[in-house]
């Protein structure tokens, strides 16, 4: 059983899209719902929710909504452990697909404070972070 019991809805903003529409649809395999204005409703196979994804027509990149839910408590606290994979979608959107971080929930609990020679070996468990993760945001910041 996967610990992700749900992903979706999301919502992007897309400065280029006919290429996000093009790459959800012929890379991701989503399906358009309707559109509606500058906003294109897709759905990913089998969800049972009327729209996954919806793709809105903008100047800039950007995520108005995220929604994800874990299969249980015990899932959620697994998730907390993390996992991360970065990519950019045509129109600019940082895609990052993660496990979350990790979560503190006792308010007295130390706060972790890494040296530079620590945050040298990288992003987590040694990888190394990717060069545009401290320089790129979504939207662009100027």
């Amino acid at each position: 059983m996967s610990d992700i019991a749900h992903l979706g809805p999301v919502e992007l903003f897309t400065p280029a899209g006919d290429e996000s529409l093009r790459f959800f649809v012929d890379v991701m395999g989503m399906e358009v719902e309707h559109t509606d204005g500058a906003a294109t409703y897709l759905r990913g196979w089998g969800d049972y929710q009327p729209w996954s994804l919806k793709l809105i027509a903008s100047d800039t990149s950007g995520m108005g909504v995220l929604g994800l839910r874990a299969a249980s408590r015990e899932a959620l606290a697994r998730i907390a452990q993390g996992f991360f994979l970065y990519g950019l979608e045509p129109g600019g959107n940082r895609i990052e697909v993660t496990t979350s971080g990790r979560f503190v929930y006792a308010p007295d609990e130390p706060c972790v404070v890494w040296t530079e020679a620590e945050r040298a070996k990288g992003q987590a468990w040694g990888v190394q972070t990717v060069p545009s993760f401290h320089s790129y945001g979504t939207p662009p910041v100027t």
